[in-house]
């Protein structure tokens, strides 16, 4: 999902590395609406206190597209400016308060959710900040379901034989056909897509997520 994010932006404050990883750790989602006639800019107010951030903007088409400048105003606001001959301009920001404390410190899988939309890469899950189709069903991450070697984190998603994910759309269950791993804030750091699984009652399942370290 890091292809969404062209951006990593630093205040003026700060003292970013040469090296390293940024990680988004907080964020969330910002609508603005730019009217032609304007000077083309818009202040978002996203009070994540921080001091690099990562940002992607689109359309209400759900497109991708470039500003012509974004600006860092201070830890709680930024500036996005677009060109006044492309005016007017609505849509919705992304936008990540990031950190290039080291993976595991401060980048916490919180917990795991399961869905059945089946739009597979057509669908940007850091859009919505969830799954296309999502199950209620909330599956708690804790530290006994982390695996880990050198390379890799492993996470367990532990599914109980009472829950149903057959596909039977009369009973509108249809299967399981997307992953999100969710971290402390509520925010989508790793979302996969399948073939369908079929689990019906009286069945456990364990399902193992892999996730690559950064090196």
């Amino acid at each position: 999902m890091a292809d969404y994010y062209p951006y990593i932006l630093f205040s003026p404050s700060s003292s970013p590395v040469s090296a390293g990883y940024y990680i988004a750790v907080s964020g969330g989602k910002y609508d603005f609406s730019v009217p032609s006639g304007g000077s083309g800019s818009y202040t978002i107010a996203h009070k994540l206190n921080g001091e690099s951030f990562q940002i992607a903007v689109f359309n209400t088409d759900n497109e991708y597209i470039y500003p012509k400048n974004v600006t860092i105003l201070n830890m709680n606001e930024l500036e996005i400016s677009f060109d006044i001959n492309k005016l007017p301009v609505e849509g919705y920001a992304i936008i990540k308060k990031t950190s290039n404390v080291g993976y595991g410190t401060t980048y916490s899988f919180s917990y795991a959710q399961l869905g059945y939309g089946s739009s597979g890469k057509l669908y940007n899950p850091e859009g919505t900040n969830s799954l296309e189709s999502p199950y209620s069903q909330i599956y708690t991450i804790s530290p006994k379901d982390i695996d880990q070697d050198e390379r890799y984190y492993y996470i367990t998603i532990n599914i109980d034989e009472d829950t149903d994910y057959s596909y039977d759309v009369e009973n509108e269950v249809y299967g399981i056909r997307e992953i999100g791993i969710f971290d402390d804030d509520g925010s989508i750091l790793f979302y996969s897509f399948c073939s369908l699984i079929e689990k019906p009652i009286g069945v456990a399942l364990k399902l193992y997520y892999k996730v690559s370290k950064p090196y």
